[in-house]
């Protein structure tokens, strides 16, 4: 049992010693005390190099400020396919227009629609007027 115990033991500071990446390095002192590991700093630097990215976006290619949302790309229109998918829904009781972003569709469907300015709720209450809009835009 102590024998069993000690290879068990043995065993497991060799498999420690030929994991222990710090010592293999260098970095490790003769003292057996471990320095300070760069996780943490990894991290925190991998955090302020995302933000820096982040703010250099916001500031110099959207020209937003940094808490502002960033635009979602995919959400973008860049073709004429892309256009006929989009939506526009009219209130039937009000008139006011509810524009239906690219790929955000499923938001209008299920009955959870609700109109901005009367508090209607339902498709049926709406109407599409996509082609409507279209026609009235002069380009």
């Amino acid at each position: 049992s102590t024998s069993r115990r000690q290879r068990i033991q043995s065993k497991l500071l060799q498999l420690y010693k030929r994991t222990n990446t710090l010592q293999a390095a260098g970095l490790s002192n003769n003292n057996d005390l471990q320095p300070l590991q760069a996780g943490f700093k990894s991290n925190v630097m991998i955090l302020v190099g995302a933000f820096l990215f982040k703010w250099y976006r916001a500031r110099f290619i959207n020209k937003i400020p940094v808490w502002d949302r960033q635009p979602q790309w995919n959400m973008v229109v860049t073709s004429p396919e892309q256009e006929k998918e989009l939506h526009a829904y009219s209130c039937k009781n009000c008139g006011a227009t509810i524009f239906i972003a690219r790929h955000r569709e499923w938001f209008f469907q299920g009955g959870n629609t609700k109109c901005t300015n009367c508090g209607a709720t339902g498709e049926d209450n709406f109407e599409d007027i996509r082609e409507d809009v279209i026609d009235s835009i002069d380009d």
